[in-house]
C-alpha cells in the first residue's frame, strides 16, 4: 500500500510525500525474500536520493535491481533499470545509462515500460551524439500509444498528464 502511495505521489509531483511513502514501503524489505513492492520502493527512494546528489542513492538502486533479478521479477527489474539509467543520465554518464538499458528484454515488458526504456535509451544516445536517438523516440511514442489504448477513454487524459509520461507523449514521430 505504501509503495502505491509513493508512486501516486511521485506521479503527481509530490516528491516529499513520495519519499515518505517509499521509505515506509522499503522498510518492509527485511530478509532475503522481500516483497517485490518493497524492492521497487527502495529503488525509488534511492533514485530520489541520487537525484539529490546522495551517493548511497545509486547504490540502493543497484542493490534493488540485483534483488529483483534474484527474485526473477523481470518487470520490476526493468522498472529499476530505467530508474538507474535516469540517474546515470542525471550524472552525465550516458554510456553507463545505455549499458544498464542494454540488459532489458523489451518484448516481455508492458507497452508503458517499453516506452520508458526506449525514451531513456534515446536520451542516452542523444547525450552521446545529438539526434542519434530518433528511432528509439519513435518506438517510445508508439509504445506509449499502445499503452494508452489499454486505458479507459475517460481516464486517458489523466493518464497522459502524469509528469513521467509528458516528455514521452511529446516525442516527434
Amino acid at each position: 500500500m505504501a509503495a502505491t502511495r509513493g508512486e501516486l505521489a511521485y506521479a503527481r509531483g509530490r516528491v516529499k510525500e513520495a519519499r515518505a511513502a517509499f521509505a515506509e514501503a522499503s522498510r518492509l524489505w527485511s530478509d532475503t525474500l522481500p516483497d517485490a513492492a518493497s524492492v521497487e520502493a527502495r529503488a525509488f527512494l534511492g533514485f530520489l536520493d541520487g537525484l539529490e546528489g546522495r551517493s548511497q542513492g545509486r547504490q540502493a538502486v543497484i542493490e534493488s535491481m540485483q534483488q529483483a533479478s534474484r527474485m526473477r521479477r523481470p518487470a520490476v527489474e526493468a522498472a529499476i533499470r530505467v530508474l538507474l539509467a535516469r540517474l546515470e543520465l542525471h550524472a552525465r554518464r550516458p554510456a553507463q545509462a545505455l549499458t544498464v538499458l542494454a540488459g532489458l528484454s523489451l518484448a516481455s515488458l508492458s507497452p508503458e515500460l517499453q516506452a520508458q526504456a526506449f525514451y531513456w535509451r534515446a536520451e542516452a544516445r542523444d547525450a552521446q551524439e545529438p539526434n542519434s536517438g530518433a528511432d528509439d523516440r519513435r518506438e517510445a511514442h508508439q509504445s506509449l500509444e499502445r499503452a494508452g489504448q489499454h486505458v479507459p477513454t475517460e481516464l486517458r487524459e489523466r493518464y497522459f498528464s502524469r509528469p513521467d509520461l509528458q516528455a514521452m507523449s511529446n516525442v516527434n514521430r
